[in-house]
C-alpha cells in the first residue's frame, strides 16, 4: 500500500487564518499541522531547531511566530526547557479552531 502524499486541513485555516497571520507565522502553523497529521498525533514534541529546519525560518522569527500562534489560541505549547525551549523539544498541540461568524 502506498503512503498518502496529502493531509487534510480544515478550511478555516485557509479561509480565515492565512490572511490574518504573517506568512512566516502561517508557515509555522502549517508545519505543526502537517507533522501532527502525518504522524497521526494529538501532540508533537519537536525542538525549535527542527521546527526551524522544516519551516525555513530563523530562530528569532520562529519564537515570535510560536508566541503569536499561542496568542491567537491556535496552538498550545508545553515548554520542556525554559521560555524559549533551547535544545529540549517543546510539545505542541492544536487548539480547536472555529471560524468567526462575521
Amino acid at each position: 500500500m502506498r503512503k498518502k502524499k496529502y493531509i487534510r486541513i480544515e478550511n478555516v485555516y485557509f479561509a480565515e487564518w492565512m490572511r490574518k497571520l504573517p506568512p512566516t507565522h502561517f508557515n509555522v502553523l502549517m508545519v505543526i499541522i502537517s507533522r501532527l497529521s502525518k504522524l497521526n498525533l494529538k501532540e508533537l514534541q519537536i525542538s525549535y531547531f527542527t521546527l526551524s529546519v522544516y519551516s525555513g525560518i530563523s530562530h528569532p522569527t520562529l519564537i515570535k511566530a510560536v508566541q503569536n500562534l499561542e496568542n491567537h489560541q491556535l496552538i498550545h505549547v508545553k515548554r520542556n526547557g525554559g521560555r524559549h525551549g533551547g535544545c529540549i523539544a517543546n510539545t505542541y498541540s492544536l487548539k480547536k479552531v472555529l471560524a468567526n461568524k462575521n
